[in-house]
């Protein structure tokens, strides 16, 4: 509802399992518009490396044919607990995946040597991460995000990227949506914030970085 009165689009990593046992949530994303982003099997199911490369790939097979028939349109990867491999950007690549959320190391997005986009995930800004696991009071929030984007924005070469995790169970919750949507609409408010799905973005910047950099002079 929160999403529906701003006028916010959304990115929803779904695992497999989920998707199947609720469709009427499926079906709600679905009609708002939504992207589906894949997100492994199941919240139990992470990919490691105790498992083979064949193991990976049938995991992400499974996962892309599966969802495709339930929800259609992921062209992103969000693995469980951001569970990977030496091989997963690989074979993520190999299954038609255009770009994952796995890697934090960076604000600007860019190419993994298989071609997979790597998306900057939401990282610090990710309510579990920063509310459940870090113990940050949940008044501190629309600060933090606040001040991440007042200091991206500021960087002179553009082209950041901030994304918001959000769990309906956690900043959902009726004592904290108060402070998500304190946050949102500041997002909404800003005439120099971008906001828009990942795939929207990955597309944005595949042409960035397929055109040669600017040189000053």
């Amino acid at each position: 509802d929160l999403l529906d009165a701003l006028k916010l689009p959304a990115s929803v990593a779904v695992n497999l399992m989920a998707a199947e046992r609720h469709p009427e949530i499926v079906a709600a994303c679905a009609q708002r518009g939504f992207e589906p982003v894949a997100h492994g099997l199941s919240a139990s199911r992470m990919m490691t490396a105790r498992m083979s490369e064949a193991e990976q790939r049938a995991h992400i097979l499974e996962v892309r044919d599966g969802l495709a028939a339930l929800w259609p349109g992921a062209t992103g990867w969000l693995g469980q607990d951001h569970g990977a491999t030496a091989e997963t950007t690989r074979l993520l690549a190999e299954a038609g995946f255009r770009y994952g959320l796995d890697w934090a190391n960076d604000e600007e997005p860019y190419r993994h040597a298989s071609g997979l986009l790597a998306m900057p995930p939401p990282g610090e800004w990710d309510d579990v991460q920063t509310l459940w696991l870090r113990r940050v009071p949940v008044t501190r929030w629309p600060v933090l995000v606040r001040d991440a984007l007042d200091r991206l924005l500021a960087e002179p070469r553009g082209g950041r990227v901030l994304g918001i995790g959000v769990h309906p169970w956690m900043l959902g919750a009726p004592q904290r949506i108060r402070y998500l949507r304190e946050s949102l609409e500041d997002l909404a408010a800003r005439a120099d914030l971008h906001i828009a799905t990942c795939g929207a973005l990955v597309a944005h910047a595949r042409d960035a970085l397929a055109s040669p950099p600017t040189l000053p002079g």
